[in-house]
């Protein structure tokens, strides 16, 4: 035993996104995508996009359309990279919100 409980380690395992704006999504995509390279980043990661005060997915979705509206390709092809990450984090909750009628036209036209 190191002598650190699992809530102290959890600490040092936080991630916080900027909030979902067509001007963040490079850097969103960027954090994203270094928190998913190791087991305790994708825990984090999967908390911070399921934590209710959040619901980072929903705000996400109407990025489609303006970036759709502007054809932004490389806005489209970000969005699409961020919820290819989050179906990639294979968190089970995740997957069961990303299919809820709310969202799943957005999450499939942004993987589109």
């Amino acid at each position: 035993d190191d002598g650190l409980s699992d809530d102290v380690i959890d600490t040092f395992n936080t991630v916080m996104l900027p909030p979902p704006d067509l001007k963040n999504l490079a850097e969103i995509e960027a954090m994203m995508r270094t928190a998913s390279s190791s087991p305790p980043g994708r825990d984090a990661l999967a908390k911070f996009i399921m934590n209710q005060e959040s619901l980072y997915i929903p705000k996400l979705v109407p990025l489609l359309e303006i970036a759709e509206d502007l054809e932004s390709l490389p806005d489209l092809h970000r969005l699409c990279n961020i919820m290819k990450t989050l179906i990639l984090l294979n968190d089970t909750a995740i997957i069961e919100f990303v299919v809820t009628d709310e969202v799943i036209l957005g999450v499939v036209g942004a993987l589109e």
